[in-house]
C-alpha cells in the first residue's frame, strides 16, 4: 500500500485535513497525520485521540508576533521531517503556513524526488 503523510502544526484537522486523508485512502494510500500538541488559537497545550496521528511537542508561545512562535514553528518544521525521513512516504501533503513547513517540505522533496509533493 501507498504512504501518504499530513502535516499541519495548527489544529484544522476535521476542516482541511479529514477531506484530504479521505480523498488519498480513496486513491489507496494508508495516511498517517502529523500535528503539534500546541493549539495556536488558544495558546494551550492538547493532545489529540486520532487513529494514525503523530502528535509532536510544539513549544508554547503566547503572542503571535513574536521570535519565540518562529522557533516553534522552526522546531515543528525540523522534528516533523525526522519524522518524515522514518516513515518515507510516497506522498506529501504540508498545510501552510508557517514558512518554515514550505521551506523544510521543499528541501525534503529535492532529496526525495520520488516523493509527491
Amino acid at each position: 500500500m501507498k504512504k501518504a503523510v499530513c502535516i499541519s502544526c495548527t489544529h484544522h484537522y476535521s476542516e482541511r485535513i479529514v477531506p484530504v486523508e479521505k480523498a488519498l485512502q480513496a486513491a489507496g494510500y494508508d495516511c498517517t497525520y502529523i500535528t503539534s500538541d500546541f493549539i495556536h488559537s488558544t495558546k494551550e497545550q492538547n493532545r489529540l485521540d486520532l487513529p494514525n496521528c503523530l502528535q509532536l511537542h510544539g513549544i508554547p508561545y503566547t503572542k503571535n508576533i513574536s521570535f519565540r512562535r518562529l522557533y516553534s514553528h522552526y522546531r515543528f518544521a525540523k522534528a516533523a521531517m525526522a519524522e518524515v525521513r522514518r516513515l518515507q512516504p510516497d506522498l506529501l501533503y504540508v498545510e501552510v503556513p508557517p514558512n518554515s513547513l514550505c521551506r523544510a517540505a521543499a528541501l525534503y522533496k529535492k532529496t526525495n524526488p520520488q516523493v509527491k509533493l
